[in-house]
This record gives structure tokens, C-alpha cells and sequence, in this order.
């Protein structure tokens, strides 16, 4: 797991207790998860509340979020997560990306 991938974050989101407040159970749930197993399903059980709400915008090289809304934010991701087929960032607000290596579309949701 990398911590402020972009370096972008403020410093005080980093400390043990506020990070994992931060990013919560998903960095467990990928842990369990098996490597070829479809990384949405599997972390649509763990979450267990039903299917995952796919959202819109984009996810760019450095894992930068940008929201297809005017007026948004970009999101800087909390954590970097790399998985044999998959890169996923947390983010701020229960928002997570999962970014295939292959082709690097993306899969993203909010799991708060």
C-alpha cells in the first residue's frame, strides 16, 4: 500500500489513526479478495450492500480523480493499492477507483 501516492495530501491526514479512518475496511477487503477473482464482485460482497453504483469521470496517470461534474474537486487518493491486474485508489468521501492495467479503463464507485 502506498500512502499519498501523489504527494499532494496534507500531512495531517496521515497519521495512523486519521488514515485509517480515512480508507476503513477496503484495504482488508482486497487482502481477501484472490488476485484473479473480478475485483468488482468481490469487493461488492465484502461491502454487502448491494450491487456497486458505477460513477462518472475520469482517472488520470498519477491516479488523480477528476468528477465528471463541473464545479468538482479533483481528488488526490488517500492510498494506492497494486493488485497483479488492477491499481485502485481511495479517496476522500468513500470513493474508490479500480484502474485495470491492461487497457487502463476504470471502474469507479463510493463505498461510505
Amino acid at each position: 500500500m502506498i500512502i499519498n501516492p501523489t504527494s499532494m495530501l496534507n500531512d495531517a491526514l496521515l497519521d495512523p489513526i486519521t488514515l485509517e479512518n480515512l480508507v476503513g475496511f477496503i484495504p482488508t477487503w482486497l487482502q481477501n479478495i484472490d488476485e484473479e477473482e473480478d475485483l468488482v464482485d468481490g469487493l461488492t460482497g465484502a461491502y454487502g450492500f448491494g450491487e456497486l453504483y458505477r460513477m462518472e469521470g475520469t482517472i488520470m496517470d498519477n491516479g488523480t480523480y477528476k468528477s465528471s461534474y463541473k464545479g468538482d474537486p479533483d481528488l488526490y487518493p488517500i492510498v494506492q493499492i497494486n493488485r497483479k491486474h488492477e491499481i485502485v485508489y481511495i479517496y476522500s468521501y468513500g470513493i474508490v477507483s479500480i484502474v485495470y492495467k491492461d487497457d487502463r479503463s476504470a471502474f469507479i464507485t463510493r463505498m461510505d
